[in-house]
């Protein structure tokens, strides 16, 4: 059985990321050894993207308001998007009060990471639930207006 070594003093750890980047492309891990990581334009964007939208769903996820997320209207609208707090709200001032909406919010908790993975596959499939979400949150709109 292999162990896990303990690191001596005075010796630095070894990242997983570091011995896939020597597997990969030995040069190329040299050049970040000795000159450090220099990422592109694109390369620094999408890590400040990333981060933006990592802060995002951790201050929502210890946001009251949203206590359960709307997986679906997060992915397509956005995790604060006015759209996704109609929808929030309808689910739990409307459909949490009535046995067939309960259900069909716990149909909706089980099948949503399934959905979910196969909307991050395919734009096409993001834009048309996008659309059909848009009808749902013009006719719950429509309904409060007085």
């Amino acid at each position: 059985m292999v162990g896990i070594r303990t690191v001596r003093r005075g010796q630095r750890a070894v990242a997983v990321t570091e011995v896939v980047a020597i597997v990969y492309c030995e040069r190329q891990a040299v050049f970040t050894w000795r000159l450090g990581d220099r990422p592109t334009a694109v390369q620094a964007g999408c890590r400040e993207e990333g981060e933006r939208r990592h802060a995002e769903f951790a201050r929502a996820a210890h946001d009251p308001a949203s206590a359960r997320p709307c997986w679906i209207a997060s992915h397509v609208f956005g995790l604060q998007a006015p759209q996704t707090r109609v929808l929030r709200d309808w689910r739990d001032g409307v459909l949490v009060r009535y046995s067939i909406g309960r259900a069909v919010i716990a149909v909706y908790d089980r099948s949503a990471p399934r959905v979910l993975g196969l909307l991050c596959r395919s734009p096409a499939l993001t834009r048309a639930v996008r659309g059909v979400l848009a009808w749902l949150v013009h006719r719950i709109e429509r309904e409060r207006a007085p």
